[in-house]
């Protein structure tokens, strides 16, 4: 009677799961840069909260390239280097927030669980989960460029339905209403800064609105 034999690692080098690491270190590199680059795109446009939406995703993403750099050294095998991004990039918002959204979607959806599976089968159940984790973030990701793509495309970045309140992501000054101002009445920056304020990851209760 046969026994199913377990499962060895094949040799770091020679697997699939060094070669899939390597592939998403350097995705999430160049999707730090790119961002940082669409961020400056939106802060030229006076469209800050988005820019800052670009920002925040691409610190997140540095620290994937980090995460998974370091899995790489933990097997003995190199960190790649990512080249400088040289072609141009729009500066439709809509258009950067809808290619965002698709790249996010297709790392959590398609490559991130399909390198964890195989990282799984060949013997790598750190790499399979750590893969899994950043999956989940990615996921966030893509909801987060879906969300302001929406809203710019509904005419809701700056306008809501209902009074709500809004945070200036410049000093913090706090506005209650349909809308934000056109400029901050505590630094005059324009409204582009303006962000409603349950949308700001620091986001606490509001106080005497």
């Amino acid at each position: 009677m046969s026994t199913l034999q377990p499962l060895c690692c094949p040799p770091f080098m020679d697997s699939l799961t060094c070669h899939n690491l390597r592939s998403a270190c350097l995705a999430e590199m160049h999707a730090e840069r790119h961002f940082l680059r669409c961020a400056k795109a939106m802060e030229d446009a006076g469209l800050q909260v988005i820019a800052h939406a670009f920002r925040f995703t691409a610190a997140q993403d540095k620290e994937h390239a980090a995460i998974l750099s370091g899995l790489m050294a933990s097997q003995g095998s190199c960190i790649p280097t990512a080249e400088e991004p040289s072609n141009s990039i729009s500066r439709d918002p809509a258009e950067l927030l809808r290619a965002a959204a698709l790249h996010k979607h297709g790392t959590w959806d398609v490559l991130y669980p399909q390198y964890a599976r195989t990282a799984l089968e060949e013997g790598y159940p750190r790499i399979a989960q750590a893969l899994e984790r950043i999956a989940e973030t990615e996921q966030l990701h893509a909801r987060r460029f879906v969300q302001y793509m929406e809203a710019l495309h509904d005419g809701a970045l700056f306008c809501a339905e209902e009074r709500c309140s809004w945070v200036c992501l410049h000093c913090g000054q706090l506005h209650s209403g349909f809308e934000p101002p056109e400029s901050c009445p505590g630094c005059s920056c324009g409204q582009g800064y303006f962000i409603r304020s349950n949308h700001h990851p620091f986001c606490v209760p509001e106080v005497g609105l």
